[in-house]
C-alpha cells in the first residue's frame, strides 16, 4: 500500500485556495466576497512572512535538509509554492476585477490617491447645485468612482 502525504506548506495554500473559492462564489453576498480576498490576501502574506521564510532559513542553514514526509528540500518546496501561488494570485486577481466592477454599480470604487497629484484628487460632486458645505452636507454624495474616470483621462 501507497502511502500519500501532502507538503504541509501545499497543504496551507489548499485552505487558502478554499478562502478565495468563497470569493469567488457568485452565490455569496458581494462584501462577503470582498471579505474572503481580502483574507486570502492576508493569510498568504503572513504565510510568506512565517513559514516561506523559515523554508528560506532552511535553505541557507542547511541545503540538503529534507521534509520528513515528501522529502523535498526547502528549494523545492518554494518553487512548488510559488508555483502554486502563481495559479492562485491569477485567480485572485480575476475576482478581484470582478468584485471591484460589482461594486462600481453601487458608485463605490477604491482609489490610489498616491499616484495622484492634488488637483486631480477633488472630489466631484455628483449635484447640479454649487459646493458649499451645507448643498454637500444635505444631498450631495462624493463619487470616487467619477475620481477614478477622471484621473484615467
Amino acid at each position: 500500500m501507497r502511502k500519500v502525504y501532502m507538503n504541509r506548506e501545499l497543504s496551507w495554500l489548499k485552505f487558502n485556495e478554499r478562502v478565495l473559492e468563497e470569493a469567488e462564489n457568485k452565490k455569496v453576498p458581494l462584501c462577503e466576497r470582498l471579505n474572503f480576498a481580502a483574507i486570502y490576501q492576508s493569510n498568504l502574506d503572513e504565510f510568506f512572512m512565517v513559514r516561506v521564510g523559515s523554508l528560506v532559513d532552511q535553505m541557507l542553514l542547511k541545503k540538503d535538509i529534507r521534509d520528513n514526509k515528501t522529502n523535498l528540500t526547502p528549494g523545492e518546496q518554494i518553487k512548488k509554492i510559488l508555483a502554486e501561488v502563481g495559479k492562485l494570485n491569477r485567480r485572485r486577481n480575476v475576482v478581484y476585477d470582478e468584485i471591484m466592477e460589482e461594486l462600481e454599480e453601487y458608485d463605490i470604487c477604491i482609489t490610489d490617491f498616491k499616484k495622484t497629484n492634488t488637483l486631480n484628487a477633488i472630489f466631484r460632486v455628483k449635484s447640479h447645485r454649487s459646493f458649499s458645505r451645507r448643498s454637500w452636507q444635505k444631498d450631495s454624495r462624493f463619487h470616487f468612482c467619477e475620481i477614478k474616470k477622471s484621473m484615467q483621462s
